[in-house]
């Protein structure tokens, strides 16, 4: 089962966010790494918004992959979760 390592979690959060709130969750399966991003959180922006997305999940990807671990986009219904502070 691929891990996402504490390497891999350094090189991603190195990358910038193109927007603010962007909530990304990265999950690991039997036998790749998924990047899930949340459905609500992308049909509320703009088509220039989608695609500076599209551009960042495809670099998280490329990162992940770099490391020799398979890397798939996860896509959930609905909200990211709530943080619990």
């Amino acid at each position: 089962m691929p891990k996402f390592t504490k390497d891999m979690s350094k090189a991603v959060h190195q990358l910038k966010p193109p927007y603010r709130n962007l909530i990304i969750d990265f999950v690991e399966h039997p036998n790749y790494i998924g990047i899930r991003i949340y459905e609500n959180q992308i049909m509320a922006m703009n088509e220039m918004q989608k695609v500076s997305v599209m551009e960042y999940l495809q670099l998280l990807r490329t990162t992940i992959e770099s490391f020799g671990v398979k890397a798939n986009f996860d896509g959930a219904k609905g909200d990211p979760p709530r943080s619990i502070n």
